[in-house]
């Protein structure tokens, strides 16, 4: 549903007011559906997996839906949720002077990572997910961008998401053992525990 109505909004971008209420609506009913089956795993102990497999290096589009990820989930489409109805008002004033299009696209689009973010089961998965938050977040600040300390701003989300990326593989790397890459295949050895750690945090 989200990356449907992201679609649209491009679609439809020159008409600001209705690519905003696509944008919004969208948004709104997509993160709905999501929060039933979040609240249902939260509250009920069960579990929902998914996968397959694909040709990169160690990777597999596996996808886990448990406690620890509904937990994670739920703030993330009622945030996202009320960004969508919070984000109509703050762009009404550009309906009609430039294309609201891509804004909502990248906003669908980074609900979409962010969900794919905590539900990943797969450190491939989890780092293309990663990657694609950062860069639709960075797009989203600069809408903005003829203003320089939102253009400063821009470089410094993307500088410092793309460091955490470096980290982020490094702790993948070693925590890795074999062709898999899978988060229930990941394994650290006792005395890689505090630089494991140490990755994770910064």
């Amino acid at each position: 549903v989200l990356l449907l109505c992201g679609v649209a909004c491009l679609a439809t971008g020159r008409n600001g007011r209705l690519a905003s209420r696509i944008g919004a609506y969208g948004t709104v009913s997509a993160c709905a559906f999501g929060l039933i089956p979040a609240f249902v795993i939260l509250l009920t102990g069960a579990r929902v997996r998914a996968g397959w497999d694909w040709s990169i290096p160690g990777g597999s589009l596996r996808m886990n839906l448990d406690g620890l990820s509904a937990f994670f989930l739920i703030p993330i489409l009622l945030v996202s949720g009320l960004g969508a109805i919070y984000g109509r008002g703050y762009l009404a004033v550009h309906e009609g002077k430039r294309n609201l299009g891509p804004v909502w696209f990248f906003y669908t689009l980074l609900t979409a990572a962010m969900i794919a973010v905590v539900i990943a089961d797969n450190a491939v998965a989890f780092l293309m997910a990663w990657e694609i938050m950062s860069l639709a977040s960075f797009a989203l600040v600069m809408f903005d961008g003829d203003d320089p300390s939102v253009r400063r701003a821009g470089w410094t989300y993307l500088i410092a998401t793309h460091l955490g990326t470096a980290f982020l593989l490094a702790m993948f790397l070693l925590l890795g053992r074999g062709d898999s890459l899978d988060f229930e295949q990941l394994q650290c050895a006792p005395e890689q525990t505090m630089l494991i750690f140490l990755l994770a945090v910064i």
